[in-house]
């Protein structure tokens, strides 16, 4: 062997080692680098229809909470889409002041009305649980911070089947359930609904349609979702039947009537 083709192959085994070198460098860097980033672990992570099965109504907050981590947020809310009965009668009851007044009787009973209202609100609040995915927004609410209430999923990027959930409006229910961002409201679900809602607030509006499924559910199942507007031409006076065609985003499970808090844009802010 002479000595050119020594020093060539030395030359070389020394480039391969400067280049894995390097590349051993440059790879530490990168990962020094990516350990000071701070990362939230649920915006990569996505949901599917096992969470209704794992996370409905009467399952455990704590074992929501081994599962899905902390919450985004914790708050109280008060937003429920139906008011309870005992709420009847309060805004009624208070006085109608169209001036001013230093009465001190009228003032007197417009304090112990608020009074009043505030502290049945207070007795009535739930605990709100949300979570931001990948693919959707959850809301969990529980009274009790031991069992979870209800269950809201709002799907914001691709579709969510509900598979395993009965549609609760269609005899011919189609084995993946009613799939979040794919399918619309129809005739049969507005026929069927138990109750509906069309809410306005300045961030968006938000149709509401609500079922009851019994024996062996016995759970009540919202859907809700953003008008189709070409279809709703007098927001004064909207009936149901407007929404026919409209895009079904979301889904609440509830225990009861009036444990419906579905995602809203606030719990989105």
């Amino acid at each position: 062997m002479d000595i050119n083709t020594i020093l060539i192959g030395a030359a070389g085994g020394a480039i391969v080692l400067m280049a894995e070198q390097i590349y051993l460098f440059v790879r530490e860097k990168s990962k020094e680098k990516k350990q000071k980033v701070v990362r939230f672990p649920n915006i990569e992570r996505i949901i599917d229809s096992s969470i209704f099965d794992s996370l409905g109504p009467g399952s455990s907050i704590e074992f929501m909470k081994n599962v899905l981590g902390v919450p985004n947020k914790i708050y109280k809310e008060y937003d429920a889409v139906y008011e309870t009965f005992s709420y009847g009668g309060y805004e009624t009851d208070l006085p109608e002041v169209d001036e001013p007044t230093s009465d001190p009787q009228i003032e007197g009973e417009a304090r112990a009305a608020y009074e009043l209202q505030t502290a049945e609100e207070n007795e009535n609040f739930t605990y709100g649980y949300f979570y931001i995915f990948k693919n959707a927004y959850l809301k969990i609410t529980s009274k009790d911070k031991e069992t979870i209430d209800s269950i809201s999923v709002n799907v914001i990027h691709g579709v969510l089947s509900t598979k395993g959930l009965p549609l609760g409006w269609s005899e011919n229910e189609d084995e993946n359930g009613c799939v979040l961002g794919l399918s619309k409201v129809t005739k049969e679900l507005v026929d069927s609904c138990l109750r509906h809602e069309y809410r306005q607030t300045r961030f968006g509006d938000t149709f509401i349609f609500t079922l009851y499924t019994g024996y062996p559910f016995y759970t009540h199942y919202t859907y809700f979702g953003v008008p189709n507007y070409e279809n709703v031409t007098n927001c004064r006076n909207v009936k149901p039947e407007q929404f026919i065609g409209s895009l079904i985003d979301g889904i609440c499970l509830h225990s009861e009537e009036f444990n419906c808090y579905i995602v809203s844009p606030f719990d989105t802010m």
